[in-house]
């Protein structure tokens, strides 16, 4: 007989104490605090406001790389110490220091263009004459980007002929 009570204790131990838990519940209220609307963050300036100081602190890091290529001859402990004091990849390196040779002395240039367009601008696989053409653009006012750039680079190499080809034909 005793053997038939506990079981009897064990199935309704859980619903007692479910039955206990909704009167709780419903006198003292949900356990958790409600939740707060989540707070709106303040809206971010648009890029073309922010962009300007982004492009001018690399061509700052351009500056200080070149001041630390002109006092470091030795490649393997010029790149120890740009990892060691700017902690920068060496493809920012390359083109930070490359946008700061080309245009670093001329505002008038880099502030008008973003990163990309800095960068593809200063490559030195675009000629002299169609870098010269853009740069006459942007002082004058127009609006030139990194895809712009790039489109007149690629213009120039389909219109030269291949030197193979070239060879191939003598």
């Amino acid at each position: 007989m005793r053997a038939s009570i506990s079981s009897r204790n064990r199935v309704c131990r859980p619903i007692f104490r479910d039955l206990l838990h909704n009167k709780l519940l419903k006198i003292l209220g949900p356990a958790k605090a409600a939740a707060k609307p989540a707070a709106k963050p303040e809206p971010k300036p648009p890029r073309a406001l922010t962009r300007v100081a982004g492009v001018e602190k690399y061509v700052r890091l351009g500056f200080d790389l070149l001041e630390l290529r002109f006092a470091i001859k030795n490649n393997r402990e010029y790149g120890r110490q740009v990892r060691q004091k700017f902690d920068v990849d060496e493809k920012l390196a390359c083109r930070a220091l490359q946008v700061a040779k080309a245009y670093g002395q001329r505002p008038e240039v880099f502030s008008r263009l973003s990163w990309n367009a800095l960068i593809a601008l200063a490559s030195p696989t675009l000629p002299a004459a169609v870098r010269e053409a853009l740069e006459t653009r942007i002082k004058a006012g127009q609006r030139v980007g990194a895809p712009e750039v790039r489109a007149a680079r690629e213009a120039l190499k389909a219109s030269r002929p291949r030197c193979q080809a070239q060879r191939m034909a003598a």
